[in-house]
């Protein structure tokens, strides 16, 4: 982290707000990106109620979705 400090330390002003342009887009990304995934696992608490019934028993029949093909 110190040499990156030195680096920007270094460099003109117009330079060093880009490069904070730059830092503030890659920390907005990574949020949205956290957030993103915030819906994972959310619909557990349905998958009971509208789980389907299938039985081994069912294999080979024709469900309502094959018929409509």
């Amino acid at each position: 982290m110190r040499n990156a400090y030195k680096f920007f330390q270094q460099l003109p002003d117009d330079l060093k707000d880009e490069v904070l342009d730059h830092i503030e887009f890659l920390l907005e990304r990574n949020a949205r990106r956290r957030r993103s995934l915030g819906w994972h696992g959310g619909l557990k608490e349905l998958r009971k109620k509208y789980d389907s019934d299938f039985d081994a028993t069912d294999v080979g029949k024709v469900t309502p979705f094959q018929a409509m093909r």
